[in-house]
Order: C-alpha cells, then structure tokens, then sequence
C-alpha cells in the first residue's frame, strides 16, 4: 500500500524520516535502505537539506547497522 509520503521528493521523505526519528543516527547506506534510494541520492540530498533544517553530521555508531561511520541525525543536542 502506497502512502502519502511515497509521492514526496526524496528530500522532503528525508526531512520527515529524520524528524520522526529525532535522536537516531543513520549512515547514508541504511538512509538509503529505508527510503528506497541508492546512498548518492540521499547524499545529495542532504547536502540539500542539511544546513538548512539543522542535521547534525558526525562521525559516529550508526543505529541501524551499529558501524561506525558518517552519520546524520535531527537531534539538537
């Protein structure tokens, strides 16, 4: 079953996954798992909308796949 979210542009799905999941970390291979793009996409995508909605990136565990690696979260701690 398709949602309303299936017809948004990658970037607005990620401005809601990340919202929705504030104070989780995700890598771009797990962001890309979850929304069903390839890990550039979502790069490009945050590179997009990084800045502007205030993601944190840093270099930490991944929640989803529990490596270490460049991460992105919505937390403002």
């Amino acid at each position: 079953m398709q949602t309303v979210s299936d017809h948004l542009p990658l970037q607005d799905r990620l401005i809601l996954l990340l919202r929705a999941y504030r104070t989780v970390r995700f890598c771009d291979d797990c962001l890309a798992l979850r929304m069903g793009a390839f890990p550039q996409e979502v790069q490009n995508a945050l590179l997009i909308t990084g800045r502007r909605y205030g993601f944190q990136m840093e270099t930490a565990v991944c929640s989803d796949c529990l490596q270490t690696r460049s991460v992105v979260s919505a937390s403002t701690a």
